[in-house]
């Protein structure tokens, strides 16, 4: 049968039917299959990246309405308040808001930006662009960062007036989030909280995203910006270290200021100088050092001064840090990292090491012995000589020294205190920070208080009699026995000491 014969046999009408209604079916089966897929979407690794996104695009314009309600609060209650007060002086009040004026206008504008480009979208194509058009302005920022330690020491001083503490209460309504000081750090917590924010973002959107670009390039402005931020504070707060120990350091060394140098620690630390009659290309001032001495490190160098202060009519009180920090001590000598030429952390000793000096001609070297209170602190000065913001870097190494031992015993028992001073309770023995020096006439004394030697005793000694050789010490008398009637302590211990 042909072709012909066969296709007679159908009615064309019917042919074009059947195949409209196939079509449709295959259609509806297509919708089906989508309808499906769509429904699956939401528990998709892409759904879920997409809803943190949102989540992250609200977070960052709710937290921008409560930080400009916070700065409104502030300007609006606080500073009229203490405008008309004897609180704070003029000066300290121009200190204590500083421009956060303009920094609140800031933030309205960023506010009302993200409320019409981004808040009533899902796409959050805008965001970038919104933050772009403001980074410049960002950069006030950075002054309100590098006062804000001053502003902490005023209201500091403002807490202790108990007028202003009731002041306080009544305007924050027992509101606790609403005090001056939680207020007025929230600019310097600002700017880290859009780079940890911007961080998420832009690790959550895909490249091919619509203003992908415009979020990146925000989010390394704002890590620009951050990084600068933090580097004007380290500034300021050198600033300021150099000019306290600029006031409390007597003798002549020169000045700290306008050479661009910068602080970078403080505390005591014990020195010893191995020094011989060839060392004449070195001052004696630093040729002499032996014993206990409060140095300041920089930089570029260690100033070396008294530990005790240098007015003899100033209180000296080791246990509190602020207050040792502002006594006068007398300059002694400078120690030149150009001078270092190599450190060896004395393995056999824990918290010391031996610095290599050598003369500004190269010609001859000396060592010179630091041993601190721990490692740890030791640890912290051998950054502050070698670490990266240093402009000269000494060789570091981990030897043995034959000569150590000797040099302890020389002088004496470390420090009771840390370098950084931290408060620290009384000696039992000798009172606080009081040089536990070994009487001359005295080899018992010399050795029990040799360096070293304050060690806690060992399980085997805890476990052995009294009098025994792992103990170590000598043997109890005997007990005498129990007497009726009240003897005195003279003839009590005159039993044990006879």
């Amino acid at each position: 049968m042909g072709t012909d014969a066969v296709l007679e046999r159908y009615d064309e009408a019917k042919v074009v039917r059947a195949q409209k209604l196939w079509r449709r079916r295959r259609g509806l089966r297509i919708i089906n299959k989508w309808t499906i897929t769509l429904a699956e979407y939401k528990h998709t690794s892409e759904a879920k990246t997409a809803r943190r996104r949102f989540k992250l695009w609200n977070e960052l314009i709710q937290t921008e309405r409560t930080y400009k309600n916070g700065l409104d609060f502030a300007v609006k209650n606080y500073k009229p308040k203490l405008e008309g007060s004897d609180f704070v002086t003029p000066s300290e009040l121009a200190m204590i808001f500083s421009n956060i004026q303009e920094i609140k206008n800031i933030a309205t504008f960023i506010g009302e930006q993200l409320d019409k480009q981004v808040a009533g979208t899902t796409s959050g194509a805008e965001l970038g662009s919104v933050f772009i058009k403001t980074l410049p302005f960002l950069k006030m920022y950075i002054n309100y960062a590098t006062n804000f330690e001053r502003f902490i020491n005023v209201y500091k001083t403002l807490k202790a007036n108990k007028s202003f503490v009731e002041l306080e209460k009544e305007i924050t309504s027992g509101q606790q989030h609403l005090a001056l000081g939680d207020l007025l750090i929230t600019p310097v917590q600002r700017i880290p909280r859009y780079k940890m924010l911007f961080d998420q973002i832009v690790s959550l959107t895909p490249k091919d995203y619509t203003g992908y670009d415009d979020l990146v390039q925000c989010n390394s402005e704002i890590t620009t910006l951050c990084g600068a931020i933090n580097e004007s504070k380290k500034k300021a707060e050198s600033i300021h270290h150099l000019m306290r120990i600029q006031r409390i350091l007597t003798g002549n060394y020169g000045g700290l200021l306008g050479q661009g140098r910068v602080y970078t620690r403080e505390g005591a630390m014990q020195i010893y100088v191995r020094s011989d009659e060839t060392d004449a290309q070195f001052p004696p001032q630093f040729l002499a050092l032996s014993g206990e001495y409060y140095m300041f490190g920089f930089d570029d160098m260690v100033i070396v001064s008294s530990l005790y202060p240098a007015d003899k009519t100033e209180k000296f009180d080791k246990t509190d840090k602020e207050k040792h920090k502002n006594n006068t001590h007398q300059f002694i000598c400078a120690v030149n990292f150009d001078q270092i030429a190599s450190i060896n952390m004395i393995l056999d000793k824990p918290g010391a090491m031996c610095i290599t000096m050598r003369s500004k001609t190269e010609s001859h070297t000396v060592s010179m012995y630091w041993i601190a209170p721990n490692n740890e602190d030791i640890q912290s000065w051998l950054d502050a000589i070698s670490g990266e913001h240093t402009k000269h870097k000494p060789e570091v190494s981990s030897e043995y020294d034959d000569d150590i031992d000797n040099i302890c015993a020389t002088l004496g028992p470390r420090l009771t205190m840390s370098g950084e001073f931290t408060n620290s309770p009384k000696s039992r023995n000798s009172g606080i920070f009081r040089s536990l020096r070994a009487s001359p006439g005295k080899e018992s004394n010399r050795k029990s208080l040799k360096l070293g030697s304050f060690s806690p005793p060992t399980a085997a000694e805890l476990s052995s009699p009294p009098g025994s050789a792992e103990s170590g010490s000598p043997p109890d008398s005997p007990r005498m026995p129990a007497r009726s009637g009240r003897t005195s302590l003279t003839k009590k211990l005159s039993k044990f000491f006879s």
